[in-house]
């Protein structure tokens, strides 16, 4: 099952193609409609274009990667600009801005299991993340050797924000460090859905950009624990 984003965006480029469909006129006569051909390229998933067919390598084809929506996702400069101006009307729409979330020492705190201390030990506190309470806010990552603990009342905040934000989670830690934080803080993924960028996701090294988020130029509100992440998340 595909996610909400990543649906969009095939969507949009189902019915397109090379060849030539019938249309019908003002008048009802039917008539052929060029569809829209390449080059220039909209984009590729899985190594083809989604417009043609072709297969990239033999393509002068380089685009934006958009792998948090979907697996091998690049698009082209002005298809982009396409999906943001209809990202940019959903959101006008919906009348709400864009919520651009980091994790550590913003909405999660952690730790690896081997800093913690004898004395933390003996109060139990890597017993109390192993529990399986919906409740506790305290959890092991037993694959990344890391205790994390939400923020208070974090999951609360992220309620009442859905209501006025579309949110991405956008950090510098790895893949599936994300991925594992987003399931903690969204169980039901309802808030994130696919929607969670990492540091193989940036476009430049160790910096954070707007490129990849679709529609964000100018409805962007970023949360993040450290002035310079502020400044370094820009369009690029």
């Amino acid at each position: 099952m595909c996610s909400h984003k990543r649906c969009r965006v095939e969507e949009q480029h189902q019915d397109q193609g090379t060849a030539t469909r019938p249309e019908e006129d003002a008048i009802g006569s039917v008539k052929d409609a060029q569809i829209k051909t390449c080059p220039p390229h909209t984009g590729f998933i899985g190594g083809l274009c989604f417009t043609c067919g072709k297969n990239q390598d033999e393509e002068d084809f380089t685009g934006v990667p958009f792998g948090y929506i979907s697996e091998g996702l690049r698009l082209s400069t002005l298809e982009m600009d396409r999906l943001s101006g209809s990202e940019v009307k959903n959101l006008l729409r919906e009348r709400k801005l864009v919520l651009i979330l980091d994790l550590d020492h913003t909405l999660i705190n952690s730790t690896s299991l081997h800093d913690i201390s004898a004395a933390e030990m003996d109060l139990g506190i890597q017993y109390a993340a192993s529990k399986n309470d919906p409740n506790i806010s305290l959890f092991t990552l037993q694959g990344m050797h890391m205790l994390t603990k939400l923020r208070p009342f974090v999951r609360k905040f992220l309620e009442e924000a859905s209501n006025m934000f579309r949110m991405y989670i956008y950090t510098m830690g790895d893949k599936a460090y994300a991925i594992e934080i987003a399931k903690l803080l969204d169980p039901g993924n309802v808030y994130f859905d696919s929607k969670v960028i990492s540091n193989s996701d940036c476009t430049q090294q160790h910096q954070k950009g707007l490129d990849v988020v679709l529609g964000a130029d100018s409805l962007a509100v970023i949360l993040d624990d450290t002035k310079k992440s502020g400044r370094s998340i820009k369009k690029t």
